[in-house]
C-alpha cells in the first residue's frame, strides 16, 4: 500500500518525473531496483543536458542518508553504477564529485536493535565503487584529451591544405585571369583574396617566429658570455692550448 501512495506524494511534494524515477529506484525498503526501473531512468536522462544532474540530486541526497537508512544509499550506489555504464558522462563526472561520500561509505556501520550490523553490503560496494569511478574517470578524461588532440590534428590538416592551395593559386596567377588547378573549376575572386591573406598571415606568422628564435639566440648568447657568431675567451684559450690557435690577448 505505501508503493501506491508514494509516486502521489512525490507529486505533492513537488518532485519531477526525474526526481521520482530516482525516489522509487531506491525506497528504504527490501525491493531491489528492477532492470526496466533502471532502463527507464538512463532513458530519461537522455531528455535534455541537465536530467542527469537533476536526478543525480536526490542520488547524492541517497549517499548522504542517515546510517538507519542504509538500504537506500545501497540501492543509490547500484543506480549509479548502472548510469555510468549505460548513461551519460554527466553521471560519471558526478561520481567523481561524490568521491569523498563514497569513501565515507567505507566505513559505515548499522546495527539493528537485536544487535545485527547490516551495513556490510554497503561497505562493500564502497570499497568496490572507489577505485572503479577514479579508473573510469581517468579514462573519460584521456578519450577526451585524444578526442581533442584528433581534432586539432584535422584542423591543422585543413589549414595547410588552404596554405597549400593558396600558394598554388599565387604561383599560377597570371595577368589576364586565374589558371584552374588540376584542371577543376578556377575558384572565385573572394576565395582567392581569402586564400591569400591566409598565406599572408602564415608568413607574417613564420617571420615572427623566425625572429623569436633569433632574438632567442641572442640572449641565450649573451648571457653565457658568448657573443652571437663568436666564441668566448675561455674557448680561445682552450684552443690556443691545443695548438689551433692563439687566445685573442697574443698580441696578434
Amino acid at each position: 500500500m505505501a508503493g501506491f501512495f508514494r509516486p502521489l506524494k512525490y507529486a505533492l511534494q513537488g518532485h519531477d518525473i526525474y526526481r521520482l524515477l530516482i525516489h522509487e529506484a531506491t525506497e528504504n525498503d527490501d525491493n531491489q531496483p528492477t532492470q526496466s526501473d533502471l532502463e527507464m531512468i538512463v532513458k530519461r536522462s537522455r531528455d535534455f543536458s541537465a536530467a542527469p544532474w537533476v536526478m543525480a540530486e536526490v542520488l547524492e541526497d541517497r549517499l548522504e542518508d542517515r546510517p538507519k537508512k542504509w538500504r537506500r544509499t545501497l540501492k543509490a550506489m547500484k543506480v549509479t553504477e548502472y548510469c555510468i555504464r549505460e548513461g551519460p558522462k554527466d553521471f560519471l563526472e558526478w561520481a567523481y564529485t561524490c568521491l569523498e561520500q563514497l569513501k565515507r561509505l567505507r566505513r559505515l556501520e548499522y546495527v539493528t536493535r537485536d544487535g545485527t550490523e547490516v551495513a556490510g553490503e554497503v561497505r562493500a560496494t564502497a570499497k568496490e565503487m572507489v577505485p572503479w569511478v577514479l579508473a573510469e574517470y581517468r579514462a573519460l578524461r584521456d578519450r577526451i584529451a585524444h578526442e581533442g588532440l584528433e581534432e586539432e590534428l584535422r584542423k591543422e590538416d585543413a589549414r595547410q591544405e588552404r596554405l597549400r592551395q593558396a600558394a598554388r593559386l599565387r604561383e599560377e596567377r597570371s595577368g589576364v585571369g586565374i589558371v584552374s588547378l588540376d584542371g577543376a573549376e578556377p575558384p572565385s575572386y573572394s576565395k582567392v583574396v581569402a586564400l591569400d591573406r591566409e598565406l599572408q598571415a602564415e608568413e607574417a606568422r613564420q617571420e615572427r617566429l623566425r625572429r623569436a628564435m633569433q632574438l632567442r639566440q641572442e640572449k641565450e648568447g649573451s648571457s653565457s658570455g658568448v657573443e652571437p657568431g663568436g666564441s668566448s675567451g675561455h674557448a680561445d684559450s682552450i684552443e690556443a692550448s691545443r695548438g689551433n690557435k692563439p687566445p685573442n690577448d697574443a698580441g696578434n
